[in-house]
């Protein structure tokens, strides 16, 4: 009935599952939950970076684009839990999508079919070993460019 996609790193708090359940549970609605990644090692500039970002980039425009555009939804794929009759609605993961806005696409499609809910408290811990193997803002930016690329465009601007 519920599928969880999580990265092999993560961490998962005590809460995750639990508050997960209970959203799906009071909200039929909701197709949808995802969360943050937090880092509890790296640099300092990482971890307070992501939390940044989180706050004041992510939410925000996760706000706009889901719930004013009607548009689609932030999920990060390695901190996702979903209606296994929403994904099946949506014919699954696009699996031509290899990494850069595969996450993307499956929030835009699974917005369609309900609500995807990006909450703060719906964090795991993670490894930061992308960040610090492609480097921070080199990261970032593809995160991000890709992300509009799909929102707007409907493909991933990069290849792999």
């Amino acid at each position: 009935e519920i599928v969880a996609f999580l990265d092999a790193d993560v961490i998962l708090p005590d809460h995750w599952l639990k508050r997960a359940l209970e959203i799906f549970d009071k909200r039929k609605k909701v197709v949808a939950i995802a969360g943050p990644y937090w880092y509890k090692e790296g640099p300092i500039l990482l971890q307070i970076g992501t939390v940044i970002m989180t706050v004041f980039f992510d939410y925000p425009f996760y706000i706009l684009l889901h719930y004013i555009l009607r548009k689609t939804g932030i999920i990060f794929g390695g901190n996702l839990i979903v209606r296994k009759s929403a994904l099946e609605k949506i014919g699954g993961l696009d699996v031509n999508i290899k990494f850069w806005g595969d996450d993307v696409d499956t929030a835009k499609r699974l917005r369609r079919t309900g609500l995807v809910i990006f909450a703060l408290y719906q964090y795991v811990y993670t490894s930061p070993r992308r960040f610090l193997a492609e480097g921070m803002f080199r990261t970032l930016f593809k995160y991000i460019f890709n992300y509009f690329w799909v929102v707007f465009f409907d493909k991933p601007f990069s290849k792999n």
